[in-house]
């Protein structure tokens, strides 16, 4: 009978845990090793209770993938309409995707320069826009995770105004161009910053006239090998 018994328990064991994980089966196992003479309904029991915890934790973890996948479209949206207002010059719109307080800053790490408060962000537009009227932006990689949002892009357009010292001299320019955009964690939809990371002396030499500089490391040729 004590054969019988735990036959009937190895049976009920096998087919209560298929499915279940190793680290599920072997606590399990462990139970029945204590509780050998349990009875078929507890044990369903016990195994429901634990596959209820198994279903509930999954649906927390695939909840979240929803919110940071939702999040991310958030801020795709965001930076497609900052990008299209940038070339567009829609400056007004331009500003908008940014909070409309003195927590917005823009940061120019090669100057060591931020732009802090909104104000602060419609001067260094009013900076750029002056050096450069027409530029152009093309963007060439896009990468994002939840609160944040990089962008390379390659911004093309002629010196027609002062830059760094330098007096406008109608020379193109081209600028390769790392931009973090940091978005406000109370509203995701919103830019608290960008941050934006360049090689500003090559900027500077392309304003001079200079020959025979590097301009760009070939991500736009990148970008169109991948389309």
């Amino acid at each position: 009978m004590e054969v019988e018994g735990k036959d009937r328990i190895r049976k009920a064991y096998g087919r209560i845990t298929k499915g279940f994980n190793l680290k599920h089966k072997l606590v399990l196992m462990n139970f029945f090793d204590i509780n050998q003479n349990i009875s078929s309904d507890k044990i369903r029991l016990w195994c429901n209770i634990k596959m209820l915890n198994y279903n509930y934790i999954s649906q927390i973890h695939l909840t979240r993938r929803f919110i940071m996948e939702d999040i991310i479209k958030l801020q795709r949206v965001t930076i497609d309409e900052h990008v299209r207002a940038e070339i567009a010059k829609e400056w007004d719109a331009v500003y908008e995707t940014f909070v409309q307080n003195e927590n917005a800053f823009y940061d120019v790490v090669p100057l060591g320069t931020c732009f802090p408060g909104i104000k602060g962000v419609h001067d260094f537009y009013s900076v750029i826009h002056a050096a450069l009227p027409d530029f152009t932006i093309l963007i060439t990689g896009e990468y994002d995770t939840p609160g944040c949002s990089i962008r390379e892009v390659t911004i093309a357009g002629t010196h027609l105004g002062e830059y760094g010292g330098i007096p406008a001299s109608n020379n193109h320019i081209a600028l390769e161009v790392a931009c973090f955009f940091i978005f406000d964690p109370k509203n995701p939809g919103k830019l608290l910053a960008e941050r934006v990371y360049f090689d500003n002396e090559s900027l500077l030499r392309q304003c001079r006239g200079e020959t025979s500089i590097p301009t760009k490391i070939g991500l736009v040729e990148m970008s169109h090998s991948f389309n």
